[in-house]
């Protein structure tokens, strides 16, 4: 049971099932539309609505056992990243969405997953 008084700081990423070390922070969005208020020059009329990709992103630790082939050629995959208050939220039919960049100095892989559908459990 995770502690009702910790909101942030661990973190976990697991992708296509298989937990990877997380390199500091990860961002992430449910991909709700956005929307965007419409104003003519006598009132305030309502707003405007677009669609939005529902990403997971951030850093990844690359260790001997770490597959980076299959994670940077990844479609149809099953992204899930759980919070400090053991929220998570799951990504499916993800496909990794960002160059294939490493860093020897930190031993790194930032990643994005971007996908059809995301939820919050």
């Amino acid at each position: 049971m995770t502690d009702p008084n910790r909101i942030a700081g661990y973190m976990e990423i697991v992708i296509n099932g298989t937990k990877v070390g997380a390199a500091g922070a990860f961002s992430y969005d449910l991909g709700f539309p956005k929307r965007e208020g419409v104003v003519g020059p006598d009132a305030h009329h309502g707003y405007k609505e677009a669609p939005k990709v529902a990403f997971i992103e951030g850093a990844i630790v690359i260790k001997a056992d770490t597959d980076i082939t299959s994670i940077c050629t990844a479609t149809n995959a099953s992204v899930v990243l759980t919070l400090a208050t053991g929220e998570q939220i799951m990504l499916g039919d993800a496909y990794y969405a960002r160059d294939n960049t490493g860093d020897t100095d930190g031993g790194t892989l930032q990643v994005r997953f971007e996908g059809m559908r995301a939820n919050e459990v």
